[in-house]
């Protein structure tokens, strides 16, 4: 399409059709929207997921309709008056298509639906084939309500450091205040709060799109493997996204070899995602599972092996996912709290050392004055 420019208050937007709100103002743009604020360069995708609590609500409504007997088509007519404003077109276009061109489910999620992610589409084709619809959309539910627990439970983890370590920033250069003003206060705490506030904007903002980036996401994946306490965590959390999503699509069913591409891509990890690959082809030859997966030691555990091996030896392989998926679940959970519980009484330790520092300073200086009056 063509692209808009537009300039205002030294704010440059490049538009393109795409419905968003930007400054009091609704303009008509595309698919992508890029603007500069401030010398900084934000990037709104349309093609975003969307929100967990949407995900949970929707799929929750969809199960429960096509368990009360109500068609497809009308329970997503009921979807639309109970979801988010976002997520009413989207709805809308999918009725449509099911309604007017009788295309499949996920054909019409993968047309319309943002995101377009293959394991929630490989989910709906399997329930639609089995006719088992209605399972799929719980498992949907059930995938997108621990991700929001993950998230809910990651965000009471770090409120307390973070406050922690924001009061550290704040108060440090406090003797600079009395002793040589304002000015001097703010040259010392500006920089590192800006710094802050840069990493976090970087996080929220642009890594989640770096790490579209292939050899950047491999780089990244490499690099927190490795560190010390976050690599621990990190490999929990691979392990556990991608026994859960193995499990889900073994048990509808659905080819092993493409099961595992669908996980590695769930997992979160471009890496095992990558190497997955080839397993995949080797899984065709009918090879074991277990004896592909044990030379990716550097990311899955052996003891995740071994339950894959079991799994394979009685016949029960979707269980047994589940079990690893559910113990390194919880072993994730237990490493992220104890790092962020290390962290609390640290950054409590720096903020009273900072403030007997600040003590100390106040009266060195009431000290020193009354030496040189005395004097």
């Amino acid at each position: 399409g063509v692209a808009l420019e537009w300039k205002f208050l030294g704010v440059q937007a490049a538009l393109n059709h795409r419905e968003f709100v930007f400054c009091k103002g609704r303009f008509a743009c595309g698919a992508q929207v890029k603007a500069a604020v401030f010398g900084m360069l934000f990037t709104f995708d349309a093609q975003a997921p969307p929100s967990l609590s949407d995900q949970v609500a929707l799929f929750h409504n969809l199960a429960q309709y096509m368990k009360s007997g109500i068609p497809l088509v009308a329970g997503l007519a009921h979807a639309q008056e109970q979801c988010s404003s976002r997520l009413r077109p989207v709805l809308a276009s999918i009725q449509h298509a099911l309604e007017v061109r009788h295309v499949p489910l996920a054909e019409a999620f993968r047309d319309h639906y943002p995101g377009r992610d293959p394991f929630l589409l490989a989910l709906l084709e399997q329930g639609e084939a089995s006719g088992t619809l209605e399972g799929s959309f719980r498992q949907l539910e059930q995938g997108a309500k621990k991700r929001q627990e993950r998230s809910r439970q990651l965000a009471r983890d770090l409120a307390y450091p973070t406050l922690s370590l924001l009061a550290v920033l704040v108060l440090w250069p406090v003797p600079q205040l009395f002793a040589s003003g304002l000015g001097a206060y703010l040259v010392r705490a500006v920089p590192p709060l800006t710094l802050v506030l840069g990493a976090l904007i970087f996080w929220v903002f642009f890594w989640p799109r770096l790490r579209l980036e292939p050899a950047l996401a491999l780089t990244a994946d490499r690099t927190l493997l490795n560190l010390p306490v976050v690599g621990r965590v990190f490999r929990a959390a691979v392990m556990a996204r991608f026994g859960r999503a193995l499990s889900l699509l073994v048990r509808t069913g659905l080819a092993l070899d493409r099961s595992l591409l669908l996980a590695g891509g769930a997992s979160g990890s471009p890496l095992l995602e990558l190497r997955l690959k080839a397993v995949a082809s080797e899984v065709r030859s009918g090879r074991p599972l277990s004896e592909l997966l044990a030379p990716l030691s550097d990311i899955l555990a052996p003891s995740f092996v071994g339950m894959v091996k079991t799994g394979e030896q009685t016949g029960e392989l979707d269980t047994m996912l589940e079990k690893a998926a559910e113990l390194y679940e919880a072993e994730a959970q237990q490493a992220q709290s104890m790092a962020l519980t290390l962290a609390g009484p640290l950054l409590n330790i720096m903020v009273l050392l900072i403030g007997a520092f600040f003590v100390i300073s106040i009266y060195k200086g009431y000290l020193d004055g009354l030496g040189s009056i005395l004097n």
